[in-house]
């Protein structure tokens, strides 16, 4: 059993505390940047951790509905770090604007 699936009581290790970066808002879109794991105060968190960034849209019957998914295994923005480019989109094909997101050294 891997530790997600084993209750707090009895594993070993804790699972790490996301950290989540305040949404922005435009309109009836946002984005929300979500690190998996690591510690706030690391600045920026270590490259081992990866980032997802969260894309929603606002829908005036359900609230807040997620449309896409940008995922990077590694920290991004580290313009020679072989490993940061490792990214992709989970949902669908990006849109032009999602696309702007994927850092300028990994097009």
């Amino acid at each position: 059993m891997s530790s997600e699936e084993m209750s707090p009581a009895t594993r070993s290790k804790d699972i790490p505390r996301a950290w989540i970066e305040t949404p922005i808002v435009t309109g009836d879109t946002a984005k929300v940047v979500v690190y998996p794991g690591g510690e706030k105060h690391d600045k920026p968190p270590a490259s081992s951790l990866g980032r997802n960034l969260f894309y929603l849209k606002r829908d005036p019957m359900r609230g807040w509905r997620i449309t896409n998914v940008l995922i990077h295994d590694y920290w991004p923005d580290i313009p020679n770090d072989p490993h940061s480019c490792e990214y992709g989109f989970a949902n669908r094909a990006p849109t032009p604007e999602q696309e702007k997101d994927v850092p300028k050294h990994c097009k």
